[in-house]
This record gives structure tokens, sequence and C-alpha cells, in this order.
């Protein structure tokens, strides 16, 4: 349905629902359910001190109430498009009169998550596809509520793009951390750096850190410097020691575009991603970015209180939004992602911008516009690729995967279709290992000659499906992701099936698994062997360290042999939900 005729529909239901009171039934049950999803939102860190969980709770008992009364039948736990519709119609349509109301967008957003609660936790209980529906519907209102201009974007000489890149605040500190490294400095055994040298890296940097820091990962700006070192390959860092690599030498010397424009990626991928995908900081950054290459770029002034009237309660979620944006929109000018001109607006440096468009694509799509941020989440979700021609392209696969060298065994078996691209191949193995997506990875086949992935020398992956490499029992092919500790994946074809005829042909599912894959960033196989004895351990020296930077409670067991296979298939349905 077109942005006009949902807008026309949505006025229409308006003028009828405005005066409409909710009697709900089993009141009692509503109340546990948001009781519960007050639960859920803390336990996912969807909420902070900016947005607290009161705020989302309070989105959704209204939304459950209002859709009570348009629809009597109406089930807190088994919504429709039309009870959707219903919601955000009347909500706009007080907000459009001047009542008492939350922002539309607050409402869109405390909705959208309120179904992904339901569908997580299980306590849905419609028809999937009405579940679908309804969050396909949630996401085109968000879209609608989101400006689309064409992007200013030009080519840009090299050398005036590396000199731009160069002034961005994180290049500026790897330039100072390497001067400040020198030939090498001392680590914790957690391959963090030892406490008495944090001030010491603070004043070099030119970040602030407090007397008496005992921990570098108590303090983000210091470990995501440590931590975007080691990712670009300019330290390496065991257990004693940190030391530069060779990279070190070419990130000094110049020419170095290719160098620094890769740092700058990788800072514009940790804003524009979050460990939960319902964090509206990376929305709120896409944005920004986009519009500072249109001829319409954000003004703060947009977000600022009014001078002349008094604080109104009613009006914190909105406030709260705001504060966020105006929080987002500092932070990126005093990273150098955006600059402010004479009129106020925050734009993207010219030079800037096709290292900008990049990101944006890579993370919203190709056309990075506002369906792309918002229709169906974040564009890094999976799509499976179309139908391919041959028999084997409209097979089921069944795959074996394991990490060889890993001690605990860790296995998966997977059923997917032989359709399936490699990029959506890619998620599916981060998230059935659970990891974060926060490296480079690589497809090769045994023989290493050809390999796929978003490195450098590896070929485009984006075209190529599985069953176009393996499509007979025994065909193996290899995954590698995160190229300094190096974990290796096997996958190997068990067993290719005709297709059932049902949408769960297009969708990866979890047949059996053992095994808790090694954690992002500790260390290589050796790393995750000291980890599992550290933290089994409570007389272990690294036990306190390691279980705090991995979240485990003081008291919680750790069981390297667990994988849970219903948590994972959960896991897999958010990502490919159509």
């Amino acid at each position: 349905m077109s942005s006009n005729k949902r807008r026309a529909k949505r006025k229409r239901r308006s003028a009828d629902n405005h005066n409409v009171v909710a009697f709900l039934h089993g009141a009692g049950d509503v109340g546990e359910i948001l009781a519960a999803y007050r639960t859920w939102l803390v336990q996912n860190r969807i909420c902070n001190d900016d947005m607290p969980p009161e705020v989302l709770v309070g989105c959704a008992e209204l939304a459950i109430t209002v859709a009570a009364g348009i629809r009597p039948e109406f089930a807190p736990t088994a919504w429709t498009v039309d009870d959707v519709d219903g919601v955000i119609g009347l909500v706009e349509y007080v907000e459009d009169s001047g009542g008492d109301a939350p922002p539309t967008a607050l409402m869109l957003f405390g909705m959208r998550m309120l179904l992904d609660f339901l569908e997580d936790t299980n306590r849905w209980t419609g028809p999937v596809h009405d579940w679908e529906a309804a969050v396909m519907t949630l996401d085109e209102w968000i879209a609608d509520e989101l400006p689309d201009e064409q992007l200013q974007i030009e080519d840009v000489d090299p050398v005036h793009a590396e000199a731009a890149l160069s002034e961005l605040r994180l290049v500026r500190r790897l330039d100072a951390f390497l001067d400040w490294i020198g030939g090498e400095r001392p680590t914790t055994s957690a391959r963090w750096l030892k406490p008495a040298l944090l001030g010491d890296l603070g004043a070099a940097v030119g970040i602030d850190v407090p007397p008496g820091l005992k921990k570098m990962t108590d303090h983000d700006e210091l470990a995501d410097l440590w931590m975007f070192a080691q990712e670009l390959q300019l330290i390496t860092v065991n257990t004693s020691r940190a030391e530069p690599t060779p990279v070190a030498q070419l990130w000094r010397a110049r020419p170095r575009f290719e160098l620094v424009r890769a740092a700058a990626t990788l800072e514009l991928d940790a804003y524009l991603s979050a460990e939960n995908p319902l964090n509206p900081l990376p929305m709120m950054t896409a944005l920004a970015l986009r519009q500072g290459m249109t001829e319409s770029p954000m003004s703060l002034d947009i977000f600022e209180p009014d001078d002349d009237s008094e604080p109104d309660d009613d009006d914190w979620p909105s406030t709260i939004l705001d504060e966020m944006m105006r929080d987002r929109l500092s932070g990126l000018v005093e990273a150098g992602w955006l600059s402010v001109d004479d009129a106020g607006d925050h734009v993207v440096p010219r030079d800037l911008r096709p290292t900008v468009e990049s990101a944006l694509a890579s993370h919203m799509g190709p056309e990075m516009g506002p369906a792309a941020m918002m229709a169906g989440g974040p564009t890094t979700r999976p799509t499976v690729v179309p139908e391919l021609t041959d028999d084997i392209a409209q097979s089921q696969l069944t795959l074996r995967l394991d990490m060889p060298y890993i001690e605990p065994p860790v296995t998966r078996r997977i059923a997917l279709p032989a359709s399936m691209s490699l990029p959506a191949l890619h998620y599916v193995i981060q998230t059935i290992m659970r990891w974060d997506d926060s490296h480079l990875h690589r497809f090769f086949t045994p023989d290493g000659h050809t390999e796929f992935g978003p490195t450098y020398d590896a070929g485009p992956s984006g075209e190529v499906s599985v069953g176009a490499l393996i499509n007979k029992p025994g065909d193996e092919l290899y995954y590698n992701y995160d190229f300094g500790d190096g974990w290796e994946v096997r996958i190997v074809v068990e067993s290719l099936a005709d297709p059932s005829g049902t949408d769960d042909d297009r969708r990866p599912v979890v047949l059996d698994g053992h095994g808790t894959a090694p954690f992002d960033d500790v260390g290589g196989a050796g790393g995750w062997d000291h980890f599992i004895v550290a933290v089994t351990d409570p007389t272990h020296e690294d036990h306190d360290e390691l279980r705090e930077w991995a979240g485990m409670s003081p008291t919680g067991q750790f069981d390297p042999t667990a994988f849970d296979v219903d948590q994972t298939n959960r896991a897999l349905r958010r990502q490919f939900r159509g």
C-alpha cells in the first residue's frame, strides 16, 4: 500500500475511533505481560538512563488499551495489521489535535519492540503471518515518517580524501597512540593495557582518564581505541605485551589513504551497529549522516527545548528522544563526521561523503532511503537470493559445521536453501555462533585458491549461492572470521533434499548442535582455553576479571559444552523474517 493510501486509511479510522473508550478483558494477564516486557527490556539492554524502560512499557500499555477499545476481541499477544493501523491512526489523530499522547515516532518504536518481545519470549499466540504482517506494517509507518531526499556526493581526489580522513578524531588518536606505544607496552593476562599506564595513555591521545582507574574496560573511549588498533592490525597483543606490527609502519608512511579509510569505516560501523537491533541510536546516526549529505541537513534547533514554555511532565518521552538526538549530533561533530555551517545545520564534509556513503550503503542497502533504513530493520539482516534455475538450487541442504582445533568441540547441524547467498550464510554463522560481526570474514574452498568475502583480495560474494559451491554429500567450504583470533569453521554437506513447498524452505533452521563457540576477542584458541580454565576456577588469578569482561555474574555457572537449539532458532527467525 502506498504512503498516501495508508495515510488516507488512517485518517478515516481516526475519525471513527477517536472517542472509543477501551474495556480490556483479562487485565491481570496484561499486567503480567507488561511486567515481563519490562524485565525483557532491561535484560536485553534496550533501555538505559536516557530511555528508561517505563517509557516503552507505558507505550505498550497505551497501545494495548487503544487496540482493545477499537476491536473488542483483540488479544494483546496476537496483533493484526488492523490493530497496528488503528492504534497509530488514533495516536496520530490525538497528537495532531493537540491532545495528550506520546509522539507518534515513539509509539511506533515502542510497538515494534513489543512485537519482538512477544516473539522472542514465545508469548505470541497468533498466526506467524499476522506477526510478520504487523511488523512489516510498523516498518512502513516508520519509513513514512522519514524524509527522502537525494544525496549530494561528488567524486573526491584520494589526496583530498586522505587529508580529510586524517583530521578525524579517531585517526589523530591512532597517530598519537602509535607514537606512545613505541616498541612495546605491558598488558594484563586478559590482553588489556596495564592499569598503571592508563592515565599516561589518556594524556598522550587526548582522552580524560579519572584518577585511580582500575581497568581499561571501565573506560569506553580507551577500550574502543585499543580494540580499533587491534582490528586494524596496527598492534598485536598477547598476555604480556602489546607491540606494533608492520602495518603500523605503513600507517606512519604516506600516502595511507586505504588505511585511514579502513579506520574511518570501522568507526562508522561502530556508530551504525548495536548489540541489540532495537537500539534507536544507530538509526538516529544513519538519519543524521544521510541528511547531512542532502539539501536539508539537520539543525540542532529542532531538538532544543522551547525556552518560553514551562517543562511539562507529559512531554518527557519526546524530551528524552530530543536529548538523545542532541547528544548524538554533538558526538558526531566532535568526532569530525559532521560540521556545523553558518546556518547551524549539521553537514557531512564533502571530502568525507564517499566514505560515509559506502558505510551507510553497507548497513542500509544501496538505496539508503528511509525505507531501507527501517523496512524490515537494517539491511544487515540477511536476505535469500531468488531461486536459481537448476535443480540443485531448488533443493534443501543439510550442513554440518564444526570448528577445528577448538575444545570442547563446537558443532552445528543446519538446514537451509541451496539458493542462499554467501552473505546470508555469513549472517547464519554469526547468529548460530553468537558472534557480533565485528571483524572481517571470508569464505574459501579447501584448496585455498578461491575466496569470497569483503576483504581486499577476496572475490565478491553477493551473487554466489551456497549450492553453487557445495552441492553433494562430502563437499566442503571453509569460513574464516576475525583474522586476528583466526576462527575457522568447516562446512560439510551431509545431504540434499527436495523442498517441502512451505515458507520454511526459505529459512535456515538449526537441527542440532553442541558446545559454546569462543567469544569475540577472547584471543584465539589459546585465549579460549585460558578463558575456560579461569572462569570455571574461582581460585584462578584471572577469574574475576575475565568473568566481568564476559558479562558473567559472580556466581553464575559457565558450561563450555552448552548450546541451546531453541534459543538459536528464535534468533534466526528474527533475522530471516520474510
